[in-house]
C-alpha cells in the first residue's frame, strides 16, 4: 500500500461532525465523484477547512458542490445536513441571483473579497437580512480551478449597530438643529418690544430651563419616543407644588421627539401663565389635561388634546398675543401637522390640539 492509498482511505482527517459526515458520504453519486478520486488540491483544502474554527465552505466544480466544516452549520440551519453534497445553487435558490455571478467571478480565477455583504436568506425560519464578511478564493488543479474556498463570518450585529449609531447621530443632529432654531424663535419673540429688560430675561431663562427639562426626558428615554404623560410630568416639573390641582386623563401614546419637543413647551408656556394669571394664581384653581386617540381609517390615529383651566380668576382675551400663544398656534401646528387653537373663555383658558400622530401603544 503506497502513501496515498493510506491518505485516502483515512480521508478527510480531523474528528468533529462534519469529518465523519464527509467520510460516511456516497460521493460517488455527486458530480465530484468517489472520495478516493478528489484531486489532491480539494483533498488538502477539505482537511484545512476541517480544521478551521471559521466557518468556511467548498464548493466544487462547475456544480458548485458543497462541503462544509462544523462552524458553517449554524450559519444555514436547516438546511444541514443535506446541504452536503447538494449543488449550492439549487440549496439556496433565494441567493442564486447574488452567488451566480460571484462564483463566476471566482472560477476565472479572481480571488473575491466582501466586506459586510448583505444575503437575504432564510435559515431556520422566514427569509432575514443576515450580513457576512467574507473572502472566496479558486483552488486550483494543475493551474485549472476546480473548486471555490469561502471563509466568512456572521457580522450582523456588528451591521446593526452601526445602523443604530447613525440613527442617533442623525437624531442628535436633527435635534441640534431643531434647539438653535427654538432658542433663536425664543430670544427674539422674547426681547422684541420688551418694555422690561430684567423681567424679558427672566422670562427668557425659564424658557431655556424648560428646553433644557424636555431635552433631558428626550435623552432618558434613550429612543426615538417618549410617552406623552412623561412629556407632561417633565415639562410641569417645575410646578410640582401644583400637583394636586392638576389631573392627568388619557391611555399611553408615544411621541416622536420633535412632537414631544414642542409639546413640552408648549404645556411649559401653558403652566407658566396659569402660575402668573390663570387658574394657578389663586389658592383654589385647577387645571385638567386630557387627550384621547381617535381612529382616522386607513390614516394615522388623531390625537385630541385638551388643556382646560377652572375655578381661577376671571379670563379676559389678551390686548396682543404674546410668545406663548404664538408658539402654540403656530410652532406647535405646525409641528404636529394639525391645529392648536388657544381659546380664553371667562371660566378659564382653554387650549386644544388636533392633530394626527403615528403612535405605538394602547388605543391605536
Amino acid at each position: 500500500m503506497t502513501a496515498s492509498d493510506d491518505r485516502n482511505g483515512s480521508l478527510p482527517q480531523g474528528a468533529g461532525e462534519m469529518a465523519a459526515r464527509i467520510r460516511n458520504h456516497d460521493w460517488a453519486a455527486t458530480p465530484v465523484g468517489p472520495i478516493e478520486a478528489w484531486p489532491e488540491a480539494i483533498k488538502t483544502a477539505v482537511d484545512l477547512m476541517l480544521d478551521s474554527t471559521f466557518p468556511v465552505s467548498l464548493h466544487c466544480g462547475p456544480d458548485y458542490v458543497q462541503i462544509y466544516n462544523d462552524a458553517y452549520v449554524p450559519l444555514i440551519g436547516d438546511r444541514h445536513p443535506i446541504a452536503l453534497g447538494g449543488r449550492t445553487l439549487e440549496t439556496f435558490r433565494e441567493l442564486h441571483e447574488v452567488l451566480k455571478p460571484l462564483f463566476e467571478r471566482v472560477r476565472a480565477g479572481e480571488a473575491v473579497h466582501q466586506e459586510a455583504q448583505l444575503f437575504r436568506y432564510a435559515k431556520s425560519g422566514p427569509v432575514e437580512d443576515t450580513w457576512f464578511t467574507m473572502s472566496h478564493q479558486p483552488v486550483r488543479d494543475g493551474g485549472r480551478v476546480i473548486a471555490i474556498l469561502s471563509v466568512g463570518v456572521e457580522v450582523t450585529r456588528q451591521v446593526r449597530a452601526e445602523e443604530r449609531l447613525k440613527l442617533v447621530i442623525s437624531e442628535l443632529n436633527h435635534r441640534v438643529k431643531n434647539n438653535l432654531a427654538i432658542v433663536q424663535a425664543m430670544a427674539g419673540q422674547t426681547f422684541r418690544g420688551a418694555t422690561d429688560p430684567f423681567a424679558a430675561s427672566e422670562d427668557f431663562l425659564d424658557r431655556l430651563v424648560a428646553l433644557a427639562r424636555a431635552n433631558d426626558a428626550l435623552t432618558e428615554e434613550r429612543s426615538a419616543s417618549i410617552d406623552l404623560e412623561a412629556v407632561a410630568n417633565q415639562a410641569l416639573a417645575a410646578h410640582v407644588g401644583q400637583r394636586k390641582r392638576l389631573d392627568f386623563d388619557g391611555p399611553r401614546v408615544e411621541l416622536r421627539a420633535p412632537v414631544a419637543l414642542a409639546l413640552s413647551m408648549a404645556l411649559h408656556e401653558l403652566a407658566t401663565n396659569a402660575m402668573k394669571y390663570g387658574a394657578w394664581s389663586n389658592g383654589h384653581g385647577k387645571v385638567s389635561l386630557a387627550w384621547r386617540l381617535q381612529p382616522d381609517g386607513e390614516a394615522p390615529p388623531r390625537l385630541h388634546l385638551t388643556w382646560r383651566e377652572r375655578d381661577g380668576p376671571p379670563v379676559r382675551p389678551p390686548e396682543r398675543r404674546g410668545f406663548g400663544s404664538r408658539l402654540i398656534e403656530r410652532a406647535l401646528a405646525a409641528q404636529l401637522g394639525g391645529r392648536a387653537r388657544l381659546a380664553f373663555e371667562p371660566e378659564g383658558i382653554v387650549c386644544e390640539i388636533d392633530a394626527p400622530i403615528p403612535v405605538q401603544g394602547p388605543g391605536v
